[in-house]
């Protein structure tokens, strides 16, 4: 009877809590690089290509109007992001995407976009 309980609440718990969910949207997955492990797009609409952890096989992710660039906190193109990439020296970086659609959300470069580069 005990078990009958416990499987009824559960039912119940997931039922209550599936409008919560897909209200939240499509969860975004991570991927931390470093720029000399990755190439940027050559356009606004490119891809990116990277492995989604260390045993996985290579992913095509595609860059959208909606992808967002950062240096730190501060936003870019894609000319200002391949730019400050280029300068010099491996930073770290991390690529947020929609894991349903491999469409990036944000690519995100440690470092400060120098005061000239904005």
């Amino acid at each position: 009877m005990r078990n009958i309980v416990i499987a009824l609440a559960l039912i119940a718990a997931a039922a209550v809590s599936a409008p919560a969910y897909s209200a939240l949207g499509t969860p975004e997955e991570a991927i931390e690089t470093t720029t000399t492990a990755t190439t940027l797009p050559a356009t606004e609409q490119g891809v990116i290509v990277a492995k989604l952890c260390p045993t996985c096989a290579m992913s095509v992710l595609r860059l959208t109007a909606k992808s967002r660039l950062l240096v730190g906190a501060t936003p870019v193109s894609l000319a200002q992001l391949r730019k400050f990439v280029a300068s010099g020296g491996s930073r770290n970086m991390v690529i947020l995407y929609d894991r349903r659609l491999h469409t990036v959300t944000r690519i995100i470069v440690s470092g400060t976009l120098p005061a000239a580069g904005r």
